[in-house]
């Protein structure tokens, strides 16, 4: 795969028969009306010959056994946001399941839909998790724990931290609104971070295995999900409008063009604070730490998703 962009053809493991059967775990918390897409999807699987299975949860903790309880099935496929998938994943993992995971993306942020060219079309969903291509993804860790897309310590952070669970549930990305205020009016400190063993500061840290962040926003063009490499996308503004600038390039996907924004391509990354700093992963509150260990390609799954993606906006 490209990092500037182009098709996930690098990542594609074996085309193989149709796909046929699937599992499919509903997430009862994720997105704002996840239920209608995901019996429009069950529909149009049915329309072409394939059937699937529906569970719903709330628990994470209740993906492993859906998981181990299941034969017979060609895809386990999660409907939810960036963090349904990574717990799918941490399951699957836990399982070694052989099985490739899908994806509806009825969450929030979608970063991985994003990344692995999904659409939010029934038909559309149907016809990748039947024939989409198989992608062998390098999973990374934070402290030991799984992901997928991306960890953040700092901003992100403290965004996530004071995001309203029940409030996102019910208006969507317009929850994040207040939380990003309310942490923009927060000078916040820096703090150390080790890159492949060399020292640097930053006052936001972003650890990128997926090229998007937040939706459809670009964070890291080098980032490749298939390489089992991250990118350390370090932020070092302290003051309000460097910070929007900040956010500025992200939106745009130019954080090359950011004086305060460096990205490092690197297989660890450690975190050091004197103060506890928030930590998000995958778009989950992760609570905050001292010290944090982050490592590149820990673990590998296979997910289904489109060959050929879009190019990168500019």
């Amino acid at each position: 795969m490209s990092g500037a962009g182009g098709d996930l053809s690098g990542m594609a493991v074996a085309a193989g028969a149709p796909r046929s059967r699937f599992l499919i775990i509903r997430n009862r918390r994720a997105g704002t009306d996840n239920r209608r897409l995901v019996a429009a999807v069950v529909d149009a699987l049915d329309a072409r010959g394939a059937s699937a299975a529906v569970i719903e949860t709330e628990r994470i903790e209740d993906l492993d056994g859906a998981i181990r309880a299941n034969d017979g099935i060609d895809a386990v496929v999660a409907a939810g946001g960036d963090g349904t998938l990574r717990a799918l994943a941490r399951a699957a993992i836990s399982a070694r399941l052989d099985k490739p995971l899908g994806l509806l993306p009825v969450g929030t942020g979608n970063v991985m839909a994003a990344e692995l060219g999904l659409s939010r079309k029934p038909a559309a969903l149907a016809d990748t998790l039947m024939h989409g291509a198989t992608l062998e993804v390098r999973v990374a860790s934070a402290d030991g724990d799984p992901f997928l897309a991306m960890c953040g310590a700092g901003f992100d952070g403290a965004i996530v931290h004071r995001l309203s669970q029940r409030l996102k549930q019910r208006i969507g990305r317009a929850a994040y609104v207040g939380p990003t205020i309310a942490a923009l009016k927060q000078r916040p400190e820096l703090f150390d971070v080790e890159v492949d063993g060399q020292p640097h500061r930053a006052s936001w840290m972003v650890a990128a295995n997926a090229r998007h962040y937040g939706g459809t926003f670009v964070i890291a063009p080098g980032a490749d999900l298939a390489k089992g490499e991250l990118q350390a996308v370090l932020m070092k503004a302290t003051t309000l409008p460097r910070r929007i600038a900040e956010l500025l390039a992200i939106a745009l996907g130019r954080t090359d063009r950011c004086a305060t924004i460096t990205t490092i391509p690197c297989r660890s990354i450690r975190v050091q604070a004197g103060a506890p700093v928030a930590i998000e992963i995958d778009g989950d509150d992760a609570g905050a730490v001292l010290h944090l260990e982050i490592r590149a390609d820990v673990a590998r799954v296979a997910l289904i998703g489109n060959a050929a993606r879009p190019p990168l906006a500019r």
